[in-house]
């Protein structure tokens, strides 16, 4: 098959979803389809497409609706003859209108977190833009039936899989912060993610626990707010803010604990990665985080927005390693028999050649 793939963000951004796109064009285009990567010039995600060997296509949407580039987006889709489509939500608008130009090629619309606002226009664009919905989890699909998009086989769950890379050898933190056990959290800095109550977690426990070390790696609006706090609660010695890290895999492997924070998530990439390497996880109770967990047999929840909780938790990792170690070693187990690349990839591709076979009756 011939498939665009369209995903357009601040040329400075670079998250989870992002990553998924890239990962997910490259192992279609590994399977022997062809491949090309719509996305901002002089981007992150264009520059992370090229050194996939991703043909690109620049293409800088700045709105939510543009006639101007559903104009360009549907000569590029004429002349390339593409046979499917995939965007992120908030380019199906511009995207489904040049498919609908070019004589209805199919699109698909890959969302990896439940939309909370303007609701009533992403159930509109979903059934009126797009011949199926890709999400990651199934209390994803739940929320969107319940809010009135197309039901049953038009939303597909597909879980995102992972490429083990068990060769990276892991950070050996001891170099840099010796005899700490090292909490690590990774994300974007943003409300959501919820790191504040994380950081006061730790001003909680840290006179009882005074060698833990929180390694946050990540860049946002928030590190600003953060990093005040940290100050606020004198936790100068105990957090350490890493910035951006392009590949944390070393990281994740070398910490002691993966703690996940955040208010919402759609299936969350880092901690199943934490997981594939056998590291102890703890998460917020929201989303994908029960079903990656299998409902805490893998993991332990916590309510979001809960620091006390998030601190009690941590206090159980200090005083029971033994129960968070055995816990850990299922994890991996599951992960890697579950979230395997193989599995994703399959199940896209017969989505993929499912919807085209429908649009050409």
């Amino acid at each position: 098959m011939k498939i665009l793939m369209v995903h357009t963000i601040g040329k400075n951004k670079f998250g989870g979803g992002e990553r998924w796109f890239i990962n997910t064009a490259a192992d279609l285009q590994e399977a022997g389809n062809e491949v090309v990567f719509a996305a901002p010039s002089n981007s992150i995600l264009m520059q992370e497409a090229q050194k996939k060997g991703l043909t690109v296509f620049s293409c800088n949407i700045l709105s939510d609706i543009s006639i101007y580039h559903s104009f360009i987006l549907y000569r590029f889709i004429k002349k390339n003859k593409f046979d499917a489509i995939i965007v992120n939500l908030r380019q199906l608008a511009v995207a489904g209108l040049a498919a609908k130009w070019a004589r209805n090629i199919p699109v698909l619309v890959r969302s990896g977190s439940p939309q909370k606002s303007s609701m009533w226009k992403h159930t509109y664009l979903m059934n009126h833009f797009s011949q199926g919905v890709i999400t990651n989890t199934a209390t994803i699909k739940d929320h969107y039936i319940r809010q009135g998009v197309m039901a049953g086989e038009f939303i597909r769950v597909i879980y995102n899989g992972m490429t083990f890379q068990d060769d990276i050898v892991p950070i050996d933190f001891s170099d840099e912060f010796p005899n700490r056990k090292v909490i690590l959290g990774l994300g974007r800095l943003a409300k959501e993610k919820g790191f504040k109550y994380l950081i006061e977690a730790v001003g909680m426990i840290k006179n009882r626990y005074p060698n833990l070390l929180l390694y946050l790696i990540g860049d946002g609006k928030e590190k600003a707010a953060l990093s005040q706090q940290v100050q606020a609660q004198g936790l100068q010695d105990h957090v350490c803010f890493a910035g951006y890290i392009h590949q944390p895999i070393g990281h994740i492997k070398g910490c002691d604990l993966f703690v996940l924070p955040s208010l919402f998530e759609g299936m969350p990439n880092a901690p199943m990665e934490a997981m594939a390497y056998g590291k102890p996880v703890i998460m917020s109770d929201v989303n994908g985080a029960r079903e990656l967990s299998d409902s805490g047999k893998y993991a332990k929840l916590v309510p979001s927005a809960d620091a006390s909780g998030l601190a009690d938790r941590i206090i159980d990792f200090f005083e029971r390693p033994h129960k968070f170690k055995e816990m850990a070693e299922n994890a991996k187990q599951h992960v890697r028999s579950k979230y395997t690349l193989d599995n994703s990839l399959d199940q896209l591709q017969h989505f993929l050649k499912e919807v085209v076979s429908k649009s050409r009756c």
